[in-house]
């Protein structure tokens, strides 16, 4: 199966106002997931974004990715498992657990993290595109804009401590910059596909409190019926609906209304294990 995509490209020099269609026609038949918590099923929340998207989109996928994983283990552990299914289509994330860890750091500024996740990520998405394999590259969630983040610098902090959380986000802004400059210039080297779930927080929430989390210590839009993250990392069921939106508009730019799933189609969630193999 495959999917027309058009992209809109500007020569160097001329108006805005005249742009050039292009198109590319994405192969989905052999669909694989590679990733971490951004877009990874788990069993409480159920289906992760990726798996959506496959939904919507009518195909099977096959669903590598694992909540906390790394992106030294989507490299060594999921990608060899990736290319053994010959795939045609592949959505990447990587970087949230890293990110996580290293939330204090980013606080600061600093964005030394992020030199081994990006290079991971960078030979991910060279390998599949050896394979002649599309990708789609996700953006994750913005930093300084997460219920983690939040949790940990904003709710619980006294009122004189206002200007040390103004000057952590400040930081966590930056280092969000660096990630998104860094993932826009891998996806544009290798002819990748990017997807911006840092858009996920600017959707308005159905129901849940605006001001403050469903349970004590949880952050706002965390928790509650409607609110987009099931906790401060997780995505909800709500959210990962957001989020495969989000995919989907990364492939078709002049659509942007969510769609429901596609019937008849099916998810396929592979976990990595010596004993299990691959389904083919």
């Amino acid at each position: 199966m495959s999917s027309a995509l058009a992209t809109v490209t500007r020569a160097e020099g001329r108006p805005p106002a005249r742009p050039r269609l292009e198109i590319r026609t994405l192969r989905l038949d052999r669909f694989v997931v590679l990733g971490d918590d951004a877009i990874a099923a788990s069993v409480d929340q159920g289906a992760g974004a990726a798996d959506l998207l496959a939904a919507r989109l009518g195909v099977q996928a096959w669903n590598l990715a694992e909540e906390g994983a790394s992106s030294r283990s989507v490299l060594c552990e999921q990608l060899p498992l990736a290319l053994a299914l010959r795939p045609t289509f592949a959505v990447v994330s990587v970087g949230t657990p890293e990110a996580l860890a290293g939330l204090d750091a980013a606080a600061t500024g600093c964005s030394a993290f992020l030199v081994p996740l990006l290079a991971d990520c960078e030979e991910i998405v060279v390998r599949l595109r050896a394979m002649a394999c599309d990708v789609l590259l996700v953006r994750p969630p913005a930093l300084d804009r997460s219920p983690a983040a939040w949790l940990r610098f904003g709710r619980h902090r006294p009122s004189s401590f206002a200007r040390d959380f103004d000057a952590a986000l400040r930081g966590m802004e930056r280092v969000a910059a660096r990630w998104s400059a860094a993932l826009e210039r891998i996806a544009a080297q290798h002819g990748a596909l990017l997807a911006d779930l840092s858009r996920v927080y600017d959707v308005q929430l159905r129901s849940g409190s605006l001001l403050d989390g469903a349970a004590p210590g949880l952050p706002p839009h965390c928790g509650g019926p409607g609110d987009l993250f099931a906790d401060p990392v997780r995505l909800s069921c709500d959210g990962a609906q957001v989020a495969a939106g989000l995919l989907e508009a990364a492939l078709h730019p002049g659509r942007r209304a969510l769609q429901p799933a596609a019937r008849g189609s099916r998810i396929v969630r592979t976990r990595f294990t010596s004993e299990k193999g691959i389904p083919c």
